[in-house]
C-alpha cells in the first residue's frame, strides 16, 4: 500500500462541509431529511439514506442513476472489487472504514457533536476519490444524526412517562 493521505472536510456552517486542497468538493446536508447534495468537480450529486435494516447511503447523478452505494451488505464502488464497508460509534465520535483488499483502505472519522470537522485517511488508490470521500462523510454524519435523534426521542419519552 501507498503512504497514507489525510484529507479534512472542513465544517463551514450548519451541515455544510468542504474539502480543502487540490479540487473543490462540498457537501450540504438537508436540515430535516436524511438527504444531502454534493458538488464534486463541477457536478451535482444527490445523496440519500437507503434501507432500514441495511442502512447505507446512495449517490445519484444528475440523471437520477445510482453512481455508488455504501452499505454493509451491498457496497458498490465502481473501480473496486470485494469492498467492505462498516460504520461504528467510537468513544468521541463515529468512524467508517471502506476496504478493498490490496487496493485501498479508507477511514473516515468525525468528532462528537455537530461542530466537528470530518477527517479521512486514505491508503492506496481510490477511484473517484472526492466523490467517495463525500459519500463516506455523508454516511458518518447521517449515522451521528440518527443516533442523536434517537437519543433525543428516548429522553423525551422518558420525561413524558416520568
Amino acid at each position: 500500500m501507498e503512504p497514507r493521505e489525510v484529507v479534512t472536510l472542513n465544517r463551514i456552517g450548519s451541515g455544510h462541509y468542504v474539502i480543502g486542497g487540490r479540487s473543490p468538493a462540498e457537501l450540504r446536508l438537508a436540515r430535516w431529511r436524511y438527504r444531502a447534495e454534493a458538488f464534486v468537480g463541477g457536478q451535482r450529486y444527490e445523496l440519500r439514506r437507503t434501507g432500514i435494516i441495511d442502512r447505507g447511503s446512495s449517490v445519484r447523478g444528475a440523471d437520477g442513476a445510482e453512481v455508488l452505494c455504501l452499505s454493509r451488505r451491498h457496497p458498490n464502488v465502481p473501480g473496486l472489487a470485494d469492498v467492505d464497508w462498516r460504520i461504528r460509534a467510537r468513544w468521541r465520535g463515529y468512524e467508517a472504514r471502506l476496504t478493498s483488499p490490496g487496493a485501498v483502505e479508507l477511514t473516515v472519522r468525525t468528532g462528537h457533536g455537530g461542530r466537528s470537522d470530518v477527517t479521512a485517511e486514505i491508503a492506496g488508490t481510490l477511484p473517484n476519490r472526492d466523490l467517495v470521500l463525500v459519500a463516506a462523510a455523508f454516511a458518518v454524519l447521517l449515522r451521528r444524526r440518527e443516533d442523536t435523534d434517537a437519543a433525543a426521542g428516548a429522553a423525551a419519552s422518558t420525561a413524558a412517562v416520568g
